[in-house]
């Protein structure tokens, strides 16, 4: 923010928290000309609405230095979720800049470091806020929903597993732990599950162990594996946090503890483990290395992908070096086969970042929200229902779920789910269309010799804020629609032919493909076991 032309370095020196009041001092220094210190300002990070938080401050100057104090009642502002960066407003010359602040005392980056959330202020019965340092050694504040394990009563918990974990080290170093898991440890689905899954049937690692939270509607997927079960936030789960060696999951390894948390000490602990990633799906559609770049908290240690194409992207963008990404095809894979038994479509939607946790009446607004919801109620569509004996699942994407509510359906042959209620693989499987947008699960439909379609009304919107690695006009591997009208017709012409692939996107399986067959997660395997031999152990049955 700014002009570029200006450059000042305001340093955070102090910062504490009295009951719903934010304290702190900023220094300023090296900077000329005619200066004024105006306010301090916290802006919302991803917001299209670039909304803002300004609290005025108080100046002293001493010789060049200007010492800036401000007092914050959090109470009296409006937040959303998640994170606000911290700005200082500066005159120069009758010009208004912004400097991020910084924080470079050791004192305090220890403070803020340890237990973030320990020191913060409640704002209602759900949600906290409290500092935090970024990866760039800048101060900014988290507003996020309090969770039941932000508590002092698990601190001492977490105290005891630790001393268990000191006290027994050569024990737990000996059992070489591996942790599988999936998004924010409440699923199993997808291909931290499922390579979790093969390596307990094929008897590969005695020491693989799979969390989720104890209320997980998956558990029954574990029916003969509960012995290698650990409950989210038990004592052994903690235990077993300190001691793991490997972590494997199709998600960030931010989701073992807390994907919001991008600081602290459990933070560090994460940060020093040897992560596997499986991948949610292939990369190509949407822009993520801001999320998974080798220098972010995200980084891997192995790198999975499906073909020398998308290993090329990660290479080229995400920073890893060659040795680090391995192709081997997603593990989920080895389960897909077609189960069509019926004229079923699959409209499946991805979510947008600048989205993140609005409101429903935010929400209504939203071209997202107008464009599918007169989908699912177009009498065109329903026509093409009744024509052709067509079932629809419309399959919200789970970070809209607390929006499922506002889809209706006006037919019964149209069912309105999100993600949790039912199986995505056996919606995939049982689908002979799917229509989305920019989601990776249209990867798994291509894989399986099934037609897309991407409905991209909103493609310049969403190039602009998300992006992508494919020129869409030339490597997209299904027909694309920008309108309703456009869809209606491609999905008519689908339906007239039995919804046959055509030729023209076939030929380019080999290309997203390196392998279709059912050995992605031995291939896996193997490939763990040449980068981290030192990490294996025998199986050993549980009879």
């Amino acid at each position: 923010m700014g002009d570029g032309l200006v450059v000042a370095k305001p340093k955070l020196i102090k910062l504490k928290i009295r009951k719903n009041f934010l304290t702190g001092k900023i220094l300023l220094d090296d900077i000329k000309g005619n200066v004024t210190i105006k306010k301090l300002m916290f802006v919302h990070r991803n917001s299209l609405e670039n909304e803002k938080q300004s609290f005025p401050v108080f100046v002293k100057k001493k010789g060049a230095k200007y010492h800036i104090i401000f007092n914050i009642d959090i109470t009296n502002s409006s937040w959303k979720p998640f994170y606000w960066d911290a700005y200082i407003g500066v005159e120069i010359n009758n010009l208004l800049h912004f400097f991020r602040v910084k924080i470079s005392n050791d004192k305090l980056k220890f403070k803020m470091n340890a237990l973030p959330f320990l020191n913060s202020i409640c704002l209602n019965q759900d949600y906290h806020i409290f500092p935090y340092i970024t990866s760039y050694g800048s101060f900014s504040l988290t507003y996020k929903k309090r969770m039941y394990y932000e508590s002092k009563k698990y601190m001492l918990k977490w105290l005891l597993a630790f001393l268990i974990y000191l006290f027994l080290k050569p024990y737990w170093d000996y059992k070489k732990i591996w942790l599988g898991f999936e998004k924010h440890a409440n699923v199993a689905q997808d291909n931290g599950f499922t390579f979790f899954r093969y390596c307990y049937e094929k008897q590969k690692h005695n020491n693989f162990y799979y969390v989720i939270r104890n209320n997980s509607p998956d558990i029954p997927n574990f029916k003969g594996m509960e012995d290698k079960l650990v409950f989210f936030m038990s004592l052994k789960y903690m235990i077993y946090f300190f001691a793991s060696k490997l972590l494997i999951s199709s998600e960030s390894k931010g989701h073992l503890y807390d994907i919001r948390i991008q600081n602290g000490f459990f933070r560090r602990v994460l940060n020093r483990k040897k992560n596997i990633f499986l991948q949610h799906g292939v990369i190509g559609l949407k822009r993520v290395d801001n999320i998974f770049h080798k220098n972010s908290n995200n980084r891997a240690d192995l790198f999975i992908t499906s073909s020398d194409f998308e290993k090329k992207i990660i290479v080229t963008n995400f920073g890893y070096q060659n040795d680090e990404v391995e192709v081997t095809g997603l593990s989920r894979w080895d389960n897909l086969q077609n189960n069509i038994y019926t004229q079923k479509i699959l409209v499946m939607p991805t979510w947008r970042s600048w989205m993140d946790d609005i409101t429903d009446e935010e929400f209504v607004k939203t071209d997202y929200y107008l464009r599918y919801s007169k989908l699912i109620q177009s009498s065109e569509l329903k026509e093409l229902i009744q024509q052709f004996d067509l079932t629809i699942t419309f399959y919200l994407h789970h970070k809209f779920k607390k929006h499922l509510s506002l889809f209706k359906s006006v037919i019964e042959q149209i069912k309105v789910n999100c993600y949790g209620d039912s199986p995505l693989q056996k919606e995939i499987m049982e689908s002979s269309l799917m229509i989305t947008d920019y989601s990776s699960v249209a990867w798994d439909m291509f894989y399986l010799k099934k037609p897309v379609v991407f409905y991209q009304f909103d493609k310049e919107e969403y190039l602009k804020n998300q992006g992508s690695y494919l020129d869409f006009p030339k490597d997209l591997f299904g027909d694309q629609a920008l309108d309703l009208m456009s869809l209606i017709i491609l999905i008519k012409g689908y339906a007239s032919n039995g919804f046959r692939e055509k030729k023209k996107y076939s030929i380019n399986r080999e290309k997203y493909f390196k392998y279709i067959d059912h050995k992605n997660s031995e291939r896996i395997f193997n490939t763990i076991k040449k980068h981290f031999p030192y990490y294996l152990s025998q199986f050993k049955s549980k009879n």
